[in-house]
């Protein structure tokens, strides 16, 4: 292999380490330095190959639902259950709780400072309660959408899962970009200094788009791909001005909303 083939190698493994509980190992140089923080600057340097992650945690999703579809012949809320479950259990829950998180720092009064700490506190408050509660109802109620459409309900679910997890990913590739850290350092400081290099942002695209528009069709792909790109800006900017900037919880976040509004616009169109 060539240095270039082991280096993408190498920042596959440490991206599928990092956003799955996949039993791959970061190799390589960067496994070496990063072997203190779990390989997360190795993550941070691959995070372009964010969306090559998402199709494969995508189609393992798929794949389970549609054999409890079209094999174990389960109802499509059924189906939507425990196809949820799966894809929580695949992603080790890592970005949903940072959704609770981001909820509770956003209902948190008084100084940016204070929010960042509401953030960090280990104990889940109401508004993260909330936010697991609809984020994890809302993953049920639109992968059974995908599944109760008939004979093509199978292959539909399949695509509509891959396209959410790719736009999913691609979601926090955009807001690394776009976002500036938050101050205090943090995980979200590492991926969005790591990330404000245009050319893994379109290499990240070149990754995306095709996906979405090839698997999706020209007008569904079209407008996931929005929703990947106007959310997380969007998010980043809700971010700057509550906690000063983007931090690993607002990473997460963005991964769960736009997982979720992906799915919706995918259902609708």
């Amino acid at each position: 292999m060539t240095a270039s083939a082991t280096s993408t190698a190498g920042g596959l493994a440490s991206v599928f380490a990092f956003l799955s509980i996949i039993p791959v190992r970061p190799g390589g140089r960067a496994a070496e330095s990063d072997s203190a923080h779990t390989g997360l600057y190795g993550a941070a340097r691959s995070m372009h190959l964010f969306p090559v992650a998402g199709c494969v945690i995508g189609l393992l999703a798929g794949l389970l639902a549609w054999v409890l579809l079209a094999v174990a012949g389960l109802e499509p809320l059924l189906a939507g259950l425990v196809t949820a479950a799966a894809l929580l259990v695949i992603t080790g829950l890592h970005h949903t709780d940072g959704l609770a998180d981001f909820a509770d720092g956003l209902m948190a009064r008084g100084t940016r400072s204070r929010r960042r700490d509401a953030m960090k506190d280990k104990s889940t408050g109401t508004a993260g309660t909330a936010a697991i509660v609809l984020c994890v109802a809302g993953l049920i109620i639109t992968i059974s959408m995908l599944g109760g459409g008939g004979d093509d309900g199978g292959l539909r679910i399949v695509v509509g899962l891959v396209l959410a997890e790719v736009a999913a990913k691609f979601s926090m590739v955009v807001m690394a970009y776009v976002g500036r850290p938050a101050p205090g350092g943090g995980s979200g400081s590492i991926f969005a200094e790591a990330m404000k290099d245009g050319r893994k942002v379109a290499a990240s695209a070149a990754i995306t788009v095709p996906i979405l528009v090839i698997l999706g069709g020209l007008v569904p792909g079209l407008a996931v791909l929005a929703v990947c790109v106007l959310a997380p800006a969007a998010m980043a900017g809700l971010a700057g001005r509550s906690f000063g900037g983007v931090t690993g919880d607002v990473f997460g976040a963005a991964n769960d909303i736009v997982r979720i509004a992906s799915l919706a616009v995918f259902v609708s169109l």
